[in-house]
Protein backbone atom coordinates (compact mmCIF):
# COMPACT_ATOMS: atom_id res chain seq x y z
CA UNK A 1 0.00 0.00 0.00
CA UNK A 2 1.21 3.12 -1.11
CA UNK A 3 0.10 6.81 0.95
CA UNK A 4 1.01 9.98 -0.39
CA UNK A 5 0.43 13.36 1.30
CA UNK A 6 0.94 16.66 -0.01
CA UNK A 7 1.26 20.05 2.35
CA UNK A 8 1.12 23.38 0.95
CA UNK A 9 0.02 26.80 1.69
CA UNK A 10 -3.64 27.38 0.09
CA UNK A 11 -4.18 31.16 -0.45
CA UNK A 12 -3.18 33.31 2.28
CA UNK A 13 -5.51 31.70 4.68
CA UNK A 14 -5.34 28.11 4.67
CA UNK A 15 -3.02 25.21 4.63
CA UNK A 16 -4.02 22.40 1.80
CA UNK A 17 -3.27 18.91 2.82
CA UNK A 18 -3.95 15.93 0.29
CA UNK A 19 -3.83 12.22 1.45
CA UNK A 20 -4.07 10.02 -1.46
CA UNK A 21 -3.55 6.24 -0.97
CA UNK A 22 -4.20 3.28 -3.34
CA UNK A 23 -6.45 1.10 -1.08
CA UNK A 24 -9.50 -0.60 -2.06
CA UNK A 25 -11.46 2.45 -2.33
CA UNK A 26 -13.88 3.44 -0.08
CA UNK A 27 -16.92 1.09 -1.66
CA UNK A 28 -15.42 -1.67 -1.56
CA UNK A 29 -14.50 -1.20 1.94
CA UNK A 30 -17.93 -0.44 2.94
CA UNK A 31 -18.76 -3.81 1.55
CA UNK A 32 -16.70 -5.67 3.50
CA UNK A 33 -17.84 -3.99 6.83
CA UNK A 34 -21.37 -4.81 5.99
CA UNK A 35 -20.27 -8.80 5.74
CA UNK A 36 -18.40 -8.69 8.95
CA UNK A 37 -20.21 -10.43 11.94
CA UNK A 38 -19.45 -7.95 14.71
CA UNK A 39 -20.46 -4.37 13.30
CA UNK A 40 -19.45 -1.46 14.61
CA UNK A 41 -20.32 2.03 13.97
CA UNK A 42 -16.73 4.17 13.48
CA UNK A 43 -16.44 7.47 14.50
CA UNK A 44 -13.14 8.20 13.55
CA UNK A 45 -14.25 11.14 10.76
CA UNK A 46 -17.38 12.44 13.21
CA UNK A 47 -14.43 12.74 15.91
CA UNK A 48 -12.41 14.44 13.34
CA UNK A 49 -15.15 16.92 12.02
CA UNK A 50 -15.58 17.96 15.40
CA UNK A 51 -12.02 18.90 16.18
CA UNK A 52 -11.67 20.43 13.46
CA UNK A 53 -14.94 22.47 13.81
CA UNK A 54 -13.83 23.44 17.23
CA UNK A 55 -10.17 24.63 15.87
CA UNK A 56 -11.52 26.69 13.16
CA UNK A 57 -14.02 28.24 15.37
CA UNK A 58 -11.13 30.76 16.64
CA UNK A 59 -10.64 32.02 12.48
CA UNK A 60 -12.91 33.87 10.53
CA UNK A 61 -12.15 31.08 8.12
CA UNK A 62 -13.80 27.76 8.31
CA UNK A 63 -12.36 24.35 7.08
CA UNK A 64 -13.15 21.83 4.72
CA UNK A 65 -13.16 18.16 4.13
CA UNK A 66 -13.40 16.31 1.06
CA UNK A 67 -13.20 12.46 0.01
CA UNK A 68 -12.84 11.50 -3.45
CA UNK A 69 -12.59 8.16 -4.90
CA UNK A 70 -10.34 7.24 -7.47
CA UNK A 71 -11.23 5.11 -10.19
CA UNK A 72 -9.67 4.04 -13.12
CA UNK A 73 -11.09 4.14 -17.11
CA UNK A 74 -12.61 0.70 -16.56
CA UNK A 75 -14.40 2.03 -13.17
CA UNK A 76 -12.11 -0.07 -10.72
CA UNK A 77 -11.07 1.38 -7.58
CA UNK A 78 -8.04 2.43 -7.05
CA UNK A 79 -7.42 4.38 -3.99
CA UNK A 80 -9.21 7.53 -1.79
CA UNK A 81 -8.04 11.14 -1.80
CA UNK A 82 -8.69 13.03 1.26
CA UNK A 83 -8.17 17.39 1.08
CA UNK A 84 -8.30 18.70 3.74
CA UNK A 85 -8.02 22.86 4.28
CA UNK A 86 -7.83 24.13 7.24
CA UNK A 87 -7.52 27.88 8.51
CA UNK A 88 -3.91 29.60 9.45
CA UNK A 89 -4.09 33.01 11.28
Amino acid sequence: MKIAIDLKKYRKSHVKIEIVDNGIGRKRSEEIKQKKIHKRDSIGIKLTRERLGKFSEAHENDYSLTFLDLIDEDEIATGTKVILKIPIN
